[in-house]
């Protein structure tokens, strides 16, 4: 129980210093938690593309397995951490990550993490937001079985909507259920093969990374901006 405890209060406090720092470095940071192939490394692909002369982006990923797309893919501001077994990131992770960035010259750092179905949704990084991503692939009951991820979520993803020609998938349904655990989340809808809705995640990812007065805390919400409103 003791070294639980200790476990824990260890985890809280590397997750307060790494939102400090972050906090002092005035750099918002997105943890984009979803299972393996729900597409979350092509939705970092799409946002640096996208964002090039708009966000200084930093990535930290995730990755039990490898460092695939480690080149030049995802540019010079990208630190990989192997999970090994535990999967997940830890908030010491991330604060090890944190020391090989420069964090000065950035303004947006994108966590690619990993989550399974028990877990670890609830834990604090020291991060300023949870995006959940969720494919059309995977079905869509998996938000009522494990709703956990979506109660912490400030913006749900559904990814591969154009496999929903093919695949089974009753996107209303999805919605209501996302709705009935956390009524304040955004749902967007994306396809990374057609581009679809690609737009309407970067210009969320503008609207709610602006810096206020340099402490890196994330916007209020208050809907996905239309084009003509990007700054």
């Amino acid at each position: 129980m003791n070294v639980r405890s200790n476990l824990d209060r260890m985890a809280k406090e590397a997750a307060r210093e790494n939102r400090q720092q972050l906090a002092s470095a005035g750099v918002v940071a997105v943890n984009i938690l979803g299972a393996p192939g729900c597409g979350k490394t092509s939705l970092l692909h799409a946002s640096i593309q996208g964002l090039l002369l708009k966000r200084r982006i930093g990535i930290v990923r995730a990755d039990p397995h490898c460092q695939c797309d480690r080149p030049q893919k995802l540019g010079d501001q990208l630190v990989h951490v192997d999970t090994g077994a535990r999967v997940a990131m830890t908030p010491g992770d991330l604060r090890r990550a944190l020391a090989e960035l420069n964090l000065s010259s950035l303004d947006l750092l994108l966590i690619e993490n990993v989550s399974s179905p028990t877990g670890p949704e609830n834990v604090d990084l020291g991060e300023q937001a949870k995006v959940a991503v969720y494919s059309v692939a995977a079905g869509n009951d998996k938000v009522g079985k494990y709703p956990e991820l979506v109660r912490r979520a400030r913006l749900i993803i559904l990814n591969k909507i154009d496999l929903n020609l093919m695949t089974p998938f009753d996107r209303a349904a999805f919605r209501r259920t996302v709705a009935r655990f956390n009524p304040e989340a955004q749902v967007l809808e994306l396809s990374m093969s057609t581009g679809q809705g690609v737009d309407a995640w970067l210009d969320w990812l503008i609207q709610n990374t602006h810096r206020a007065s340099g402490t890196g805390r994330m916007r209020g919400d208050s809907g996905i901006r239309q084009r003509g409103g990007l700054s």
